[in-house]
């Protein structure tokens, strides 16, 4: 005698750990861009470029 496949149970607390997940995905990012962007400007702000002299022609 073959039973039928019955479905799984619903696993609880499916919405919690979607949240919990898109969470820290979220955080994960806006850390990212913000230690991105702060690493930019500090090594931007080292590397100032020489200002370009204009010297006038006499002839």
């Amino acid at each position: 005698m073959t039973t039928p496949m019955s479905t799984p149970p619903p696993v609880q607390n499916l919405d919690w750990h979607n949240r919990k997940f898109i969470f820290f995905l979220l955080s994960f990012f806006i850390l990212l861009s913000t230690l991105s962007f702060g690493l930019g400007y500090l090594f931007g702000a080292q590397k100032k470029p020489a200002p370009i002299i204009i010297e006038k022609c006499t002839e």
